[in-house]
């Protein structure tokens, strides 16, 4: 296992980690998968030399992860690389009264609103590959409104908008403000277009991206969206007036509804691909819209992209590419204790959700460089027995530069395991 000498390299580049904080990581990375049960503070001090009480300090510390996950990204430039990004929540159990940001979530496992806590992640995704690796999570505050105050949206130029949301900030302006401050990040890997589910398509968005430069937003619009056909001389002719839109989109009637977007192919699904430069009645831009059409139902989903010079079938391929973000959420509860943590401090609590993804990145990134596991089930599996095994070598004074014991111990650490 090579997670130690990945984190070792990166953590050496970063300003201002000393050794201290330097060793502590590289120790916590890999501790994370030898853990058995649990993975709080406690649980970690049982598996280690250090005690409770030095992780609750470097707990309690800062550390720039946004950074840490970028450099940690930015080993894979061996290879050439379209890189997207993808932002999105992911609702965490949390029993209890007094734990910071405590709230009404949306869980989408009970398809309701439950007490709990909220993270809210930025991810790079491959598009080539499909390979998805965490950016930067953030915790959401408790009290900000779920729903977007359109009351207050007044233009305020360099700001989108940022002074005239002061009075009540939403829920939607939070996750802005994690996009502005991970946007050094995004143009360091290339970054040019970020999709957001549905949930994020609101006019505040879209005002963000204004003021975004170099960034696209792609995301889905509802069904029965305000559209309009901007008018096309070379279709309809030249007009008497300065005319610049040709009518509504009716999506009602089926049969003629699609005969004025552009028939651009077929889906996996045999699906009907129609395109078309729309212009928003709502978000007042034009968009490129794409229609995914079930020709037997008809029934049809809206995706749209502010960059109009994408096809229909890239940006399906970045809307659906966007769904890679949730197995990061997956691995992280399965293998990393994402929901584990014991504390009710902010300053815990956000280095704990980091931690968690950030050791995911780390795994990946070894099975990617040549690892000899497939999975992360193997993964936490092969540091178990590293563990147990440098364990019983060390305190036994077994020479384990003796050919018999090498042997035994690659047979050990590799019992259980699928072997790549």
């Amino acid at each position: 296992m090579r997670i130690q000498e990945i984190s070792s390299t990166i953590l050496r580049q970063m300003p201002g980690v000393n050794k201290w904080r330097h060793d502590f990581l590289c120790h916590v990375f890999h501790l994370v998968f030898a853990v058995r049960g649990r993975i709080n503070l406690k649980n970690l001090s049982r598996y280690s030399d250090f005690n409770e009480t030095t992780f609750h300090r470097h707990f309690s510390m800062s550390f720039d992860f946004a950074q840490f996950n970028s450099d940690c990204i930015y080993q894979l430039r061996h290879q050439e690389r379209h890189w997207m990004a993808a932002a999105d929540c992911s609702f965490i159990t949390k029993s209890g009264k007094c734990t910071y940001g405590l709230d009404k979530f949306w869980s989408s496992v009970a398809n309701s609103e439950k007490t709990g806590l909220e993270i809210s992640a930025v991810s790079l995704i491959d598009i080539h590959s499909g390979e998805a690796y965490m950016l930067d999570v953030e915790q959401t505050p408790a009290g900000l409104s779920p729903k977007e105050d359109t009351q207050s949206d007044t233009k305020v130029p360099g700001q989108y908008g940022k002074a005239a949301r002061r009075a009540r900030r939403s829920r939607i302006d939070f996750y802005i403000e994690q996009l502005d401050r991970v946007r050094p990040q995004l143009a360091r890997h290339g970054v040019s277009h970020v999709a957001l589910d549905g949930y994020y398509t609101k006019y505040k968005v879209f005002e963000a991206f204004d003021e975004f430069e170099g960034l696209n937003l792609i995301g889905k619009l509802r069904c029965d969206s305000d559209l309009r056909y901007l008018y096309d001389a070379t279709e309809r002719g030249p007009a008497l007036t300065n005319r610049r839109y040709d009518g509504k989109v009716r999506f009602d009637d089926s049969t003629n509804g699609w005969r004025r977007w552009q028939h651009e192919g077929y889906t996996e699904n045999d699906l009907v691909i129609y395109t078309r430069v729309l212009n928003s009645v709502c978000f007042k831009r034009n968009l490129k819209v794409v229609a995914c059409v079930d020709q037997q139902t008809g029934e049809y989903v809206l995706l749209f992209s502010t960059d109009l010079t994408l096809s229909g079938s890239q940006i399906i391929q970045y809307y659906c590419a966007r769904f890679q973000i949730e197995f990061l959420f997956r691995d992280a509860k399965q293998f990393t204790g994402l929901e584990h943590s014991q504390t009710r401090k902010k300053e815990k609590l956000r280095f704990h959700f980091n931690l968690s993804m950030s050791s995911v990145n780390l795994a990946r990134m070894d099975i990617k460089l040549g690892g000899t596991v497939k999975s992360l089930n193997d993964y936490q599996r092969l540091a178990y027995n590293t563990k147990i095994i440098n364990l019983f070598m060390s305190t036994s004074g077994l020479n384990p530069e003796v050919d018999i014991y090498q042997m035994a111990e690659r047979k050990s650490v590799y019992f259980g395991l699928i072997r790549a």
